[in-house]
């Protein structure tokens, strides 16, 4: 980027399909002026199958990341291919290479759901 350049970022809602554009892809952690975090990357594994409940749909999105700079659970935002997305990155497992990440996330169900009524 030259002098004088201003960087196009679009801060993204976290959606489902918002995030499915991004599995299988590396996202930078954005350094914060309060944490030590530079040059922190995660690679965002997969999305779960997302469940629904009362008309919210649920999913998680597993990272993960180098395990010499583990980060503690807590929101970062994280950038990749122009858009920026707030996360709270809660770790689930490491091991001598890696830590995983779990991020559970909540949206309104966009398809119709089909009302059974239950048998009484």
């Amino acid at each position: 980027m030259e002098s004088g350049e201003t960087m196009n970022i679009t801060y993204t809602t976290p959606s489902y399909r918002n995030l499915a554009e991004h599995v299988g892809r590396e996202l930078a952690v954005v350094p914060e002026p309060c944490r030590l975090v530079t040059g922190t990357t995660l690679w965002l594994e997969n999305l779960s199958t997302p469940w629904e409940n009362d008309g919210v749909s649920h999913f998680e999105a597993r990272f993960t990341g180098p395990a010499g700079q583990e980060l503690l659970p807590d929101f970062y935002r994280l950038r990749g291919d122009g858009v920026v997305f707030s996360l709270h990155l809660e770790p689930v497992a490491r091991d001598l290479r890696c830590v995983h990440y779990v991020v559970t996330l909540s949206e309104p169900a966009t398809h119709g759901a089909v009302e059974v009524p239950l048998a009484g």
